[in-house]
């Protein structure tokens, strides 16, 4: 395992998610943002039916047209980004059983959260992570890694207990 071969724990390409994993993570990730945009967009009309007035009106339809591109962005990039940073995973992840990770097999920072989800705005990024080894621009440019959450777990209790054998047979041949 070469997991092993490291003083600190690192990601390897073995416990990467497959590149069927991540595909699935992006098409359940996608329906879940239009059921999301569904639901504020049926909130911000039922709000409009009880408070609705011809002022309020007038101001919808001032609004310029890319506003409502602006929302939708904004609404993508907060639902990767606050799940992402709170429990690195979204709901596609959370179904298929994988997480984003740092290098170290951490929870990534809300710096590499923003950074990986800003990147997903960039054309074509969806199919970068086709390849093998399974990591998409978004993964790159951010230093995280999607990962099998039970092949990391895995690796993780073996690279501790590898460890903590090497530090008792250290001490005892002291």
């Amino acid at each position: 395992m070469d997991v092993l071969n490291y003083k600190e724990f690192k990601v390897t390409d073995d416990m990467l998610a497959s590149s069927g994993s991540r595909f699935a993570n992006n098409l359940i990730d996608i329906f879940i943002f239009y059921i999301l945009v569904a639901f504020l967009a049926a909130i911000f009309f039922l709000l409009l039916e009880f408070v609705a007035t011809q002022a309020i009106f007038d101001w919808i339809n001032a609004i310029p047209s890319g506003f409502s591109t602006l929302l939708t962005y904004s609404i993508y990039f907060f639902y990767f980004m606050i799940l992402e940073s709170l429990v690195g995973k979204t709901i596609g992840k959370l179904i298929t059983k994988t997480s984003v990770v740092l290098e170290n097999g951490e929870k990534p920072s809300k710096s590499a959260v923003a950074i990986r989800t800003i990147s997903r705005f960039v054309p074509f990024d969806a199919f970068s992570y086709l390849g093998t080894p399974c990591r998409g621009w978004h993964d790159r440019w951010s230093k995280t890694y999607v990962v099998k959450d039970e092949v990391l777990n895995d690796h993780k209790r073996l690279h501790k207990q590898y460890h903590e054998l090497g530090e008792e047979n250290a001490f005892l041949n002291a």
